[in-house]
């Protein structure tokens, strides 16, 4: 009888240890690392990176030139309290869509966002990249006069890389607990 009764006190003991490890709130720390982890890729072509400071995500993409030199390509500041990111896959769930290729360096994801109504977004891009195709003012980067930023109330992030799937379900897993729990009028 002795040993039911230990492994009755084992299994009552793993129960509330578990109870209490999902009692333990995740430190803004903790999302933001998650969120950064999951937000930054590299390919042969591209970079990504993603910042976040307090309720403000910025995104960059560096895209490789014929010259062997960097440019950012494109940036995104998203003030968290004012943007969503979309469910793309409702089978999954999933807030991004997934392209999986037979070679991984080819797989690829696209995550977009969209803004309440009237809540404009800063896209940045170069001018060797494009011309602008709406408002726009000229950014401070660099010279001044490379830049330029765009205002609009949606847009999308796209990586290619053998870990991009489990980085944007990391990305937007972490970001959705971030915004939930630091950046709502109401808290979490």
């Amino acid at each position: 009888m002795k040993p039911f009764i230990v492994a009755l006190m084992c299994v009552w003991t793993g129960a509330v240890l578990a109870d209490e490890l999902e009692d333990i709130p995740e430190t803004r720390e903790a999302l933001i690392a998650q969120i950064v982890a999951g937000g930054t890729n590299e390919s042969a072509e591209e970079r990504h990176a993603v910042e976040i400071a307090e309720c403000q995500l910025t995104t960059f993409r560096w895209k490789l030139q014929n010259d062997g030199e960097w440019v950012l390509w494109t940036s995104f500041e998203l003030p968290l309290l004012q943007v969503d990111f979309q469910e793309l896959d409702s089978k999954t769930g999933r807030y991004f869509v997934a392209i999986e290729h037979e070679v991984p360096e080819e797989n690829m994801i696209v995550m977009t966002f969209k803004t309440q109504e009237g809540i404009k977004i800063s896209h940045e891009k170069p001018f060797l990249r494009s011309q602008p195709k709406r408002e726009f003012t000229l950014s401070d980067r660099g010279d001044g006069a490379s830049f330029f930023k765009e205002w609009k109330s949606s847009g999308a992030i796209i990586q290619q890389g053998p870990e991009v799937i489990a980085k944007a379900a990391l990305f937007t897993s972490a970001l959705h607990r971030y915004q939930q729990k630091f950046c709502t009028f109401i808290g979490y």
